[in-house]
């Protein structure tokens, strides 16, 4: 049969008059090897129908050989079109076939690597017939719906080796697809700019560990560090001089909510804040989100950092292990039972503490005879198990802590400090001792299981515990003699917060159609605070000796302060395709929080629309609301952690934050890529200290309560980010750039004045460089610039032979004073080699290259003498510093 393009085929009879449809009609009708056309026209004719077709839709068809007897015409027509996409409808006495759409079938499964077995997150899965395509959950699960017929399918991952498909789609298909992690980053393929380029700046997935970008940044000691990558972003800042944890777009460390495997972190610092707690053996994927904040997410107003673990091996045993000039860390993973069941453990600390101990002290420190001490741990360890081709299960546990001690002893005649110009200890004293010590950890314990319960039904439940403590002691002992007789004072202040909490939730991905991917779910979550502050003073007539190098000196009892808190929340979030060029992600995340009587509920709308530019680029746009019911205080202008984690009460309502924010983002020539966005963000029910250090020690010598001693105020951080990258090559890198405004308002703060946010640098520019000269050698290469902070120097008062620390007035207009800009040059030399079933990794490189003295913090020295002199002294953070590490693995 010739192809023609279009045919009409005719024919008329005339009705013999009967009242009912033709279709109705029952006839005898038999066709013996026609195609299905001339079926067709020959059951038209002997039920005197017209019928109008496109003849293209039936060229492909098998010929079709039946015989029915005394069947209606329906019943004949349905028989003939049953093997094609063909159907009909009787329109002003004429039979019409119209072509229907292909059915849609689903294609699911995991991506996972193909010599380890574990299952790849953020992977990206298209078709580029259809133009569908979709990306791997947090358990490397994915769901595509395309037409019935021919599809070629591509899977890649960022480090991996793609892998393309060309099928037949009959049917529903379960398909698991293994990839090989690629040779050289020259070998990564972005199959779809599309799926890359649309979370924008608001949400940044970290480069998988296998490509070698986070093991060869430039890090203190040679520690790879997760956080540190974080902080090459734009919009995200350290704190003073690298310390202090980390800010996002003008928000507080404790606005980050922290997930691992899945358990909110509450604190993620060793160090105070040099390095991370996240291994680099254990980390298989982490997204940061600034915007556009997926429905799942609740419970902190300024990032979410979810950071998931690896599984363990389940093909072949692993080992390795790592030292640097800040710690020594081990690994081994491996299968318990091949291709199903698998474990890792992973362990890590700090070597420097027998270091510190074997320094005399007054060659540590001539000025004062000191003893300092210190380390930190972590200690990983998962395991999975494969139930069936459609269930697994897996248990983690993270357990980690740091542990700081200082001992300080003064005798008469020496000089007690060399930051404040004194002479000698008062003219009683003899003998000073002073001991700090700060230690905090957390426990973290998460048991997962995830079903697919069809290609289209994917869920996880995960039961959560969480344990966190901080506690700062200070001790003061000062031995002297009165005219009459010996006498010893103390002086004593602590500051504890420990959280409890145990949680479960229920999470589902569903995908009806590839134009919807829901996602929905709930949770409940049960806390226990205990925030303390006590401060002792008392003087003894007898000279007294204390062992403070074991901590023996105990506070007097107190009562405690307990807090029970009970969280309820669900979410429900679609992502929706309308066209090929436009998406919106449309959800919310509620919440019910009760504790101590106190009950809130947070409805918290989320809302982006993005239009795409082909494969170009795309722009975006979104509001978000985020509820924090938790809150972190801490007194203002203060460096040091005396952080207390409270909840929401009728006194401290829980923290909002309203997010707008526009960006788009662009793929351009040669692999760069430009990102930018700007966003506003209104923050309300902020807390803080309603008065400086001192006075808060004062009150919490007689009955401390923290509900007696805050204000409640607002917040206002805008700015815009900009980001120019390029990703692959031998030659990578990034241009960083944020400006950003951060404020505060508190009630009897300031003179109820704004004020800017001490942790926010307004300016910031951060470029990155790596480049790869061979299959060995790589060097990478940073630097920073970034305006001062805003602070407000403590006034330290010194009259003849002793200081103190003044009371900051109400009224005083803080962070007035602005630190000089920041700005260090770190580098990296990075070789990587490999001998058959041995990699040797070995990086050296130098922190902070030309010495700049980056500031700290001030403070006023102000002589209350007859000079009435005043001097700003500043304290700098780290200077020039090596770092090396070596690890191998097998």
């Amino acid at each position: 049969m010739k192809k023609i393009l279009l045919s009409s085929v005719s024919i008329m009879l005339s009705f013999i008059g009967l009242a009912q449809s033709p279709l109705t009609e029952r006839i005898d009708f038999s066709v013996d090897n026609l195609t299905v056309s001339e079926a067709l026209l020959s059951l038209c004719e002997k039920a005197d129908l017209t019928i109008s077709f496109d003849s293209r839709w039936l060229e492909n068809t098998e010929r079709i050989t039946f015989q029915e007897r005394n069947r209606n015409v329906t019943f004949l027509l349905e028989r003939c079109l049953q093997n094609t996409e063909v159907g009909f409808k009787f329109v002003d006495r004429r039979l019409v076939l119209y072509q229907k759409p292909p059915p849609i079938f689903t294609i699911s499964g995991f991506l996972e690597d193909s010599l380890s077995g574990e299952r790849l997150v953020a992977a990206t899965v298209y078709d580029q017939l259809s133009g569908k395509g979709t990306i791997t959950n947090e358990f490397g699960f994915y769901s595509l719906s395309i037409p019935r017929g021919k599809a070629h399918l591509q899977y890649a991952y960022l480090g991996f080796q793609s892998k393309k498909f060309r099928i037949n789609i009959r049917k529903n298909l379960q398909f698991n697809v293994p990839l090989k992690a690629a040779i050289t980053l020259a070998e990564v393929i972005v199959t779809d700019q599309r799926y890359y380029l649309s979370t924008g700046l608001s949400m940044v997935e970290a480069p998988n560990y296998a490509d070698g970008t986070l093991k060869q940044m430039p890090t203190v000691g040679g520690e790879p560090d997760l956080i540190r990558f974080f902080q090459s972003l734009p919009g995200v800042q350290s704190g003073s001089g690298s310390l202090g944890g980390t800010h996002v777009r003008g928000g507080e460390t404790g606005q980050n909510l922290v997930l691992l495997d899945g358990v909110p972190v509450y604190s993620i610092s060793h160090s105070l804040g040099l390095f991370s707690i996240f291994n680099e053996n254990m980390v298989k994927s982490a997204q940061l989100y600034k915007g556009k904040f997926p429905a799942k997410y609740g419970g902190r107003l300024s990032s979410v950092m979810d950071i998931q673990t690896k599984e363990g091996n389940d093909k072949a045993f692993h080992y390795g292990a790592s030292a640097s000039l800040v710690a020594t860390s081990v690994f081994v993973e491996g299968p318990i039972r091949q291709d199903s069941t698998s474990f890792i453990l992973s362990g890590r600390r700090t070597h420097l503490d027998p270091l510190f101990g074997e320094i005399p002290a007054e060659e540590f420190d001539p000025a004062t005879r000191s003893r300092l001490g210190y380390y930190f741990y972590d200690i990983h360890a998962k395991i999975n198990h494969t139930l069936s081709e459609k269930s697994k299960i897996y248990v983690s546990f993270y357990k980690g802590g740091d542990d700081l001690r200082v001992t300080n002893s003064f005798a008469k005649g020496e000089n007690p400090s060399p930051i404040f110009p004194i002479d000698s200890l008062p003219s009683n004293i003899s003998l000073a001792n002073d001991f700090v010590r700060i230690n905090w950890g957390n426990t973290i314990l998460s048991a997962r299981w995830n079903r697919t319960w069809n290609n289209q039904l994917f869920s996880n439940l995960t039961a959560t515990y969480s344990h966190f403590s901080f506690q700062l002691l200070n001790t003061t002992v000062q031995s002297g003699q009165t005219p009459t007789e010996n006498f010893t004072r103390i002086e004593q202040y602590n500051f504890d917060s420990n959280i409890n909490d145990a949680g479960l939730k229920l999470d589902f991905d569903y995908l009806p159609s590839s134009s919807h991917y829901l996602k929905f779910g709930g949770g409940l979550l049960l806390r226990a605070f205990n925030p303390t502050i006590n401060y002792f003073e008392s003087e003894s007539p007898s000279l007294l000796e204390y062992n403070f190098q074991d901590g023996l000196l105990q506070m007097p009892n107190t009562d405690e302060q307990r807090y029970f808190a009970t969280e309820l929340n669900f979410y429900l979030e679609d992502n929706i395709q309308f066209t090929p060029r436009l998406s919106a992600q449309l959800g919310f995340h509620n919440a019910v929080f009760v504790s101590n009587n106190a009950a809130w509920m947070s409805f918290q709308p989320r809302l982006s629309v993005q239009y795409n530019w082909e494969e170009k680029g795309n722009i975006y746009a979104g509001y978000n609301k985020m509820g924090q019911f938790l809150h972190v205080l801490s007194p203002i202008g203060f460096s040091m952690p005396f952080d207390l984690w409270v909840p929401s009460t009728q006194t401290a309502p829980p923290q909002t934050a309203h997010q707008f924010l526009v960006g788009t983002q662009w793929s351009l020539p040669a692999h760069f890529s430009f990102g930018s966005e700007i966003y506003y963000k209104k923050l309300n029910h902020l807390i803080t200290y309603d008065s400086d250090l001192n006075q808060i020690l004062t009150d919490a010598s007689q009955n401390f309560n923290w509900e007696n001693q805050i204000t409640s105020g607002q917040g206002w951080n805008y700015g815009i980010e900009t980001s120019l990258k390029k990703t692959k090559g031998k030659t990578q890198g990034y241009l960083n750039y944020a400006w950003s405004k951060a404020e505060r308002q508190f009630a009897g703060l300031s003179n109820d004045q704004r004020f800017p946010y001490q942790f926010n640098r307004e300016h910031e520019l951060k470029l990155g460089l790596q480049q790869q000269f061979g299959p060995i050698f790589s060097l990478f290469a940073t630097w920073m610039i970034g305006s001062g902070q805003f602070t407000t120097p403590k006034i330290v008062q010194v009259a003849e032979d002793v200081f103190e620390f003044s009371v900051v007035p109400d009224d005083i207009a803080l962070n007035t004073f602005r630190l000089p800009p920041i700005h260090q040059l770190n580098l990296n030399f990075n070789f990587h080699w490999e001998r058959p079933k041995v990699n040797h990794y070995l990086s050296v490189g130098i922190s902070n290259v030309y010495n700049h003295r980056n500031p700290l913090f001030a403070v006023i020295v102000e002589n209350t003498d007859s000079s009435n002199e005043r001097e700003t002294k500043e304290f700098f953070s780290l200077p020039t510093l090596p770092s090396l590490r070596y690890a191998i693995k097998f």
